[in-house]
């Protein structure tokens, strides 16, 4: 399910960063609001400090960030209805993002030095698409177009340009939701949540369609939509996946032989604490720390002031465990994730798209623990049409 905020260009206005006691500077520098101009660039970051992309229903952010002075807006790439709702970056210099709205992928330039984004190109794609990932070998990149129920598996040729190369369709017309399309560790198969089939789909990654795929029903109810795989005891493989509508994560493990890849599902587990029931809510994202250690998901429309964030811990025989769940300063948590190993997964960054607060930086405990709000900026920051808050943030891993 997505959630379609009015995509009017946002309006200029004037903002302040929600940052620690005693921190120096305001938001955004004196001279107005970096939603102004598009691909202009407002200032420098200061050394050192982190950058991350934020997508919102008109435009791409670069911002830095640092604990003393919060999220800071370096430039903005505006283009109305151009819904950049995930995005996936080619390191150095190369970004590429979704139109959730349209049948595009846009390609833009990056520079983490001089703080700019330029847009490049765009290439015509499947309508609606909502997730990218890159397979192992760096030279495609395959989008799962939750609009037309299909998956797009382009090759990136010269200059990182996108050309279509197969069309995975999933199932009958109308009938197929792909939120998600991930590689498996063993860098063999794509595994497709579709959330309208109510299915996993594993295919083999240099598949030309999806009649070789093999299918594995979810629990009844359940929509799948995003997934993390996980390394386990004695070097298991394990995959937790999230369902929106069924409001439960679904635990498996994942056996792989020649030409095949199996789930075997081991567990389900609410999205909420036990003995709450959330009906009518729908959850999100689900990110896993990069030891394997832990798992984050993050709920929508609860029904309370603020959603919510449920932090699990992995046990040793493959399971999740319920740590906590905290509110996520703000409704609609869409999309989180973590920061990078470079700054050792120290923080979750979270973005609204409602409520009161539209980006979340909160500090991760030594357990895995979601701790204080250590940074976050309003909702009023990306305007006041309805649901106009991030759709999507991740750090830029620059080491």
């Amino acid at each position: 399910m997505r959630f379609y905020p009015s995509l009017a260009l946002l309006a200029a206005s004037s903002l302040s960063v929600a940052m620690p006691a005693g921190a120096p500077k305001s938001f955004p520098p004196k001279g107005g609001s970096f939603f102004e101009t598009s691909g202009a660039k407002k200032i420098r970051a200061p050394a050192g400090q982190r950058k991350l992309l934020v997508g919102s229903p008109a435009n791409i952010t670069l911002f830095s960030f640092s604990a003393t002075d919060g999220f800071v807006a370096l430039t903005s790439d505006i283009l109305a209805d151009s819904g950049p709702s995930w995005m996936a970056l080619k390191a150095p210099s190369t970004l590429y993002a979704v139109n959730e709205n349209s049948n595009t992928i846009r390609q833009l330039g990056i520079d983490t030095d001089t703080d700019t984004l330029t847009p490049v190109t765009e290439v015509a794609a499947s309508s609606g698409a909502v997730h990218l990932e890159f397979a192992p070998s760096g030279n495609q990149l395959i989008s799962s177009v939750y609009g037309s129920g299909v998956v797009d598996v382009f090759s990136i040729g010269d200059n990182n340009n996108l050309a279509l190369q197969n069309t995975w369709t999933m199932g009958a017309k109308g009938t197929s939701k792909p939120h998600q399309t991930l590689i498996d560790p063993s860098g063999k198969f794509a595994v497709t949540n579709d959330l309208g089939l109510n299915q996993v789909i594993v295919t083999p990654i240099d598949a030309s369609s999806s009649d070789s795929s093999k299918r594995f029903s979810a629990p009844d109810g359940c929509g799948p939509r995003h997934g993390a795989f996980l390394s386990g005891s004695n070097g298991a493989v394990l995959y937790a996946m999230v369902c929106e509508t069924g409001n439960i994560v679904v635990m498996y493990t994942v056996a792989t032989s020649g030409a095949e890849l199996t789930l075997t599902q081991t567990q389900t587990i609410s999205t909420f604490p036990e003995g709450v029931s959330k009906p009518d809510a729908r959850a999100g994202e689900l990110v896993a720390s990069s030891d394997s250690r832990h798992v984050y998901v993050s709920n929508r429309l609860s029904g309370d002031d603020q959603d919510s964030i449920t932090h699990y811990l992995v046990t040793d025989d493959g399971k999740l465990e319920h740590s906590q769940t905290v509110p996520s300063g703000g409704l609609l948590p869409r999309m989180m994730s973590l920061a990078t190993k470079c700054n050792n997964e120290d923080l979750l960054f979270v973005g609204n798209q409602g409520g009161e607060k539209g980006l979340v930086a909160f500090k991760l405990g030594d357990e895995g623990a979601i701790g204080d709000q250590v940074a976050s900026l309003p909702i009023s920051v990306w305007g006041t049409a309805e649901n106009s808050g991030p759709q999507f943030v991740q750090e830029i891993a620059l080491c």
